[in-house]
């Protein structure tokens, strides 16, 4: 199964505008990291928005690719079925042509 990312791409390929990954709010301050030190409650907090971000974006895209490969599903079921009836079509113009033609020759 493909992840979101590369529907993400496949959608924008097919010109359609899927909006941009999520970006963190604030910078992950290294210093913190480093330190040892307890990160401020703002990182916490941008983390925990950037988190919720993140999931609804998943969402949207997912919801978009399915109804992306749905159109292209019925598109292509569609063009199918109109190939099959234009060959019946030639089929019978074809018989019917060759009955007319014996007939006109009196072979019928």
């Amino acid at each position: 199964m493909i992840h979101t990312g590369q529907k993400a791409r496949i959608l924008a390929k097919a010109g359609v505008a899927v909006p941009a990954f999520p970006a963190r709010k604030l910078p992950i301050q290294e210093r913190h990291l480093l330190r040892g030190e307890f990160a401020p409650p703002e990182e916490l907090e941008a983390d925990a928005e950037q988190a919720a971000a993140v999931d609804h974006w998943t969402r949207y895209v997912d919801d978009l690719y399915a109804v992306h490969m749905a159109a292209r599903a019925a598109r292509s079921l569609r063009e199918s079925e109109e190939a099959s009836s234009l060959y019946r079509l030639q089929l019978s113009n074809a018989a019917q042509g060759v009955t007319h033609r014996a007939s006109e020759t009196g072979a019928l």
